[in-house]
């Protein structure tokens, strides 16, 4: 079945004609999509051209919340807290905006705190300062280490995946303008309006223990130290984009 679909969508993409995404409707943006994507020597031929004006945009950051709508608003990359709307599992006849927790580069909180997990962070702090050193970041290797350590005090903060899955512990509804006091710390007036969601009345809080810890973290935080986690996160989702280089 999976590889039915494949093709099927492969059919699909074949089929749409490149044109001007901006007044071609959706088949156009997907087609440009698709079709610049296979398009390897216009890709290295570009660099990393398409990264740097991102990368500009964190690295001058006057404070935290300019970070924070610099980093969400573009829509490469993640953040300390991810948001999504799904079906209320409380009343799936409407939907709901969700938040839960989030910010880290490896695959769970335990391959942070773990000693066997060791020989993935040597990896990981590796891959964190290829990408800093690749993109041009100042003291790629100072600064994956700042990454490393702070994602791991998040990671600290994270609940495991099986708190995670407790649906009744997981459901926390909470107005948005109360999440300044809730979880002090983080600027959640920016975020939220940055993210398109401010007009929402309440967010279901899925870790609600983790949220306000979180936000204590970055708090605690100096901005250079989150410039860089922000950078080398936005390198790590645009790469599969960029030349060979990044890609490898």
């Amino acid at each position: 079945l999976r590889d039915l679909s494949e093709a099927r969508v492969r059919s699909l993409l074949d089929s749409y004609p490149k044109a001007d995404p901006a007044t071609g409707g959706d088949a156009a943006k997907i087609a440009t999509l698709y079709q610049d994507f296979l398009d390897e020597a216009a890709i290295e031929a570009r660099g990393d051209a398409p990264l740097q004006p991102l990368l500009a945009e964190l690295r001058d950051a006057a404070d935290k919340d300019a970070l924070v709508r610099a980093s969400v608003s573009r829509g490469f990359g993640g953040g300390l807290y991810r948001l999504m709307v799904s079906d209320d599992q409380r009343d799936p006849d409407r939907y709901t905006l969700y938040l839960s927790q989030s910010g880290l580069g490896l695959g769970d909180r335990e391959m942070y705190l773990r000693e066997n997990f060791a020989p993935q962070r040597e990896r990981y702090l590796a891959y964190l300062t290829e990408l800093l050193t690749l993109a041009g970041w100042n003291d790629p290797q100072g600064s994956a280490g700042k990454v490393l350590a702070f994602e791991t005090r998040i990671a600290d903060a994270h609940w495991t995946r099986a708190q995670s899955r407790d649906r009744d512990k997981t459901y926390n509804p909470l107005p948005l303008g109360e999440f300044a006091a809730k979880a002090p710390g983080f600027p959640w007036a920016t975020f939220f309006a940055a993210s398109g969601v401010d007009h929402a009345r309440q967010a279901v809080v899925r870790q609600d223990t983790a949220i306000p810890a979180m936000a204590k973290i970055f708090a605690e935080t100096d901005l250079d130290t989150l410039k860089a986690w922000q950078a080398a996160d936005l390198i790590d989702s645009m790469a599969p984009l960029l030349p060979a280089r990044y890609v490898n």
